[in-house]
């Protein structure tokens, strides 16, 4: 009986230690990721105009961290036109596939970069489009809730429905 029950407490022990271990290990991995960057850490900006194609321009944000802290960024970006008012114009950007989805870890002064392309509101019919000059554009980091402007003029479509804009996966 003595021996039993010494055998009961040595396999709860072993338990026990087991799911410690299993703890500790978790609590490291998590620890290891930073926090997302929110807009108070990360200045977006436009970096340049990429190539322009039959009917579409891209260009390409940069989102550097000016932070001292390093923070990470995971998917797509929320973007859409503003006008002058900071309202938005149309439909918010439709999200661009090709670019695989990855963790970016921007360490302090690093910066990472998204593909946007804008589509010409030409090839929208006008009365679907309504096309007209967008002040600039409203960028919500990935899992963040508050956005920044950047001040680009652009033509834009003032009409919900079509998307004139597409957004590709974050990438270092």
């Amino acid at each position: 009986m003595f021996t039993r029950r010494l055998n009961l407490i040595h396999a709860s022990l072993a338990l026990i230690v087991a799911g410690a271990a299993i703890l500790i290990v978790a609590g490291k991995a998590s620890s290891s990721t930073p926090a997302s960057c929110t807009p108070i850490d990360v200045v977006v900006w436009l970096k340049g105009r990429g190539n322009s194609t039959a009917g579409s321009a891209y260009y390409v944000l940069g989102l550097t961290n000016l932070s001292r802290r390093r923070c990470a960024l995971r998917g797509y970006p929320g973007v859409s036109g503003v006008d002058v008012a900071s309202r938005q114009l149309g439909t918010a950007a439709g999200r661009n596939r090709q670019t695989p989805v990855r963790l970016v870890i921007l360490a302090p002064g690093s910066s990472a970069r998204v593909v946007l392309q804008v589509n010409d509101p030409d090839v929208f019919p006008p009365s679907a489009c309504k096309p007209v000059t967008a002040a600039g554009l409203r960028v919500y980091l990935p899992q963040s809730t508050h956005a920044s402007i950047v001040p680009v003029p652009f033509e834009a479509c003032s009409r919900t429905g079509p998307a004139y804009l597409h957004v590709a996966a974050v990438t270092s």
